[in-house]
């Protein structure tokens, strides 16, 4: 059962920092629920590397669903240099961590492995 949703948007330069921002965003959103999974869209224009190493320090062993856009959307429109995360909270809800870095250079292979 979900007990909550959350989500925040962090802008800038700075890629960690970003996805610092918006992992706290979000969590504030969830109170003191605990996050049971996390989905985090990077635009392409910020290092994904640095705005995963944001994101570890601030979700811990949160399973985490991401990847890199042109430009992540809200209701308020698309996002340059913006990480969006939003947070699914509550029990009995199980996440499976899988990861593909080579995805990008043969995703035919990173399919099959799925």
């Amino acid at each position: 059962m979900v007990k909550g949703i959350g989500w925040g948007i962090g802008k800038g330069l700075e890629s960690r920092e970003c996805a610092r921002t918006a992992a706290q965003k979000a969590l504030d959103c969830l109170g003191t629920t605990r996050p049971a999974l996390a989905i985090a869209l990077v635009s392409q224009d910020l290092d994904i590397q640095q705005a995963l190493s944001g994101l570890t320090g601030m979700l811990g062993t949160t399973p985490l669903w991401g990847f890199s856009t042109a430009a992540p959307f809200s209701s308020e429109g698309e996002h340059s240099h913006t990480v969006l995360v939003g947070l699914i909270a509550g029990s009995d809800l199980k996440a499976q961590v899988n990861f593909y870095p080579e995805y990008g250079r043969d995703s035919k292979a990173a399919g099959r492995q799925l």
